[in-house]
């Protein structure tokens, strides 16, 4: 059983969802407010139980957005209305493309990050973008507090700036690099990349 499934009733209550991701959402919200997507439509990959959903929700509403959630946080997302695929990364299809694919916070628990991108393109509308965020070990603290998460998560490979930039160029032109900043949550950062046209 995934260690995930065990935070179906809880995950929201927890103080990472509400305080140290939020800054990760709104970091989101702003860059997708700034882009113009084909077919305004938008993908958000290991969604959990739908927070940025639900922040898209409320403040770009014009966006159509799906999730995609492997593990039992799949059902708190449904539950409040959301259009929800029970998928991990590796076995995602469908026939449907995107203008935007997200994916916060998953992307070191992916086991083959490469294979994921490559994924992450296939669905990708030709002009369309790509938004990871996640973690980096920059500091001492950093480490400390990664540490503990992985307590409480599964396994993690925490991609520095120089692998991510390897990893996305086969695929897209990276666009934007974000720090997000907050002394209460390790260093963040997110990364805007867009997929050529035909």
């Amino acid at each position: 059983m995934s260690i995930w499934n065990l935070y179906e009733k809880t995950y929201e209550k927890l103080w990472v969802q509400h305080i140290s991701l939020r800054p990760t959402r709104k970091a989101v919200i702003r860059a997708l407010s700034s882009l113009h997507l084909p077919e305004n439509t938008l993908l958000d990959m290991s969604c959990g139980t739908g927070q940025l959903l639900d922040d898209l929700k409320r403040d770009l509403p014009e966006i159509k957005c799906m999730g995609v959630e492997p593990s039992l946080m799949r059902r708190a997302a449904a539950s409040k209305g959301h259009k929800i695929l029970e998928s991990n990364v590796e076995h995602f299809e469908s026939t449907e493309k995107f203008g935007c694919i997200v994916c916060t916070h998953a992307f070191p628990y992916f086991s083959d990050q490469q294979d994921a991108i490559s994924r992450f393109s296939e669905h990708t509308l030709p002009g369309g973008y790509l938004i990871i965020a996640h973690a980096e070990t920059k500091t001492i603290y950093d480490l400390l507090m990664l540490k503990i998460v992985k307590l409480t998560t599964s396994k993690a490979n925490y991609p520095a700036p120089s692998k991510m930039k390897e990893l996305l160029e086969p695929y897209y032109k990276i666009c934007d690099v974000v720090e997000i900043n907050a002394w209460y949550v390790p260093s963040i950062t997110m990364y805007v990349a867009r997929k050529g046209e035909l």
